[in-house]
């Protein structure tokens, strides 16, 4: 059983440059963690690719195996966050990003489920992290950060 988590913002930038911040390690960097900003170590985007980011604030590295990479309408990936010394082989799930395009602006939806051992815990965190995550993407798509 999991709990499901989803995160929806409407960003004032076109589709294609709103999937180029996600999908350029230079963009990604500058703006992913709604706390600090990130240390990209790898980037590969294809199915299979990974992303491996560290925050300057955190013990461990967030790594990222791309499932599907629909340009510019979807990413799928399993995300592990190996910050948590109670877990030593990271703890994660798979998360989607989906990219609607609405006039001028984008639609992204960030969703997916809690792993088993965040159940009711974690949610409101994982939500407030998103959602902070995403007003940071907003931000930078704006030239405010």
């Amino acid at each position: 059983m999991a709990d499901k988590v989803s995160v929806t913002r409407l960003v004032d930038a076109p589709l294609e440059r709103t999937w180029q911040a996600w999908t350029v390690a230079d963009e990604l960097k500058q703006w992913f963690s709604a706390r600090a900003t990130m240390k990209v170590i790898e980037f590969n985007l294809k199915p299979g690719g990974k992303v491996r980011l560290k925050s300057p604030d955190s013990a461990g590295e967030y790594t990222w195996t791309f499932i599907k990479v629909n340009k510019p309408q979807e990413l799928v990936f399993d995300i592990l966050d190996f910050s948590f010394p109670q877990y030593p082989d990271g703890i994660g799930g798979i998360c989607h990003v989906d990219f609607k395009a609405i006039g001028n602006k984008t639609e992204v939806t960030v969703w997916g489920e809690l792993p088993e051992p965040w159940l009711h815990n974690t949610q409101q965190k994982e939500v407030s992290g998103w959602s902070g995550t995403l007003d940071k993407l907003s931000k930078f798509l704006n030239k405010e950060i």
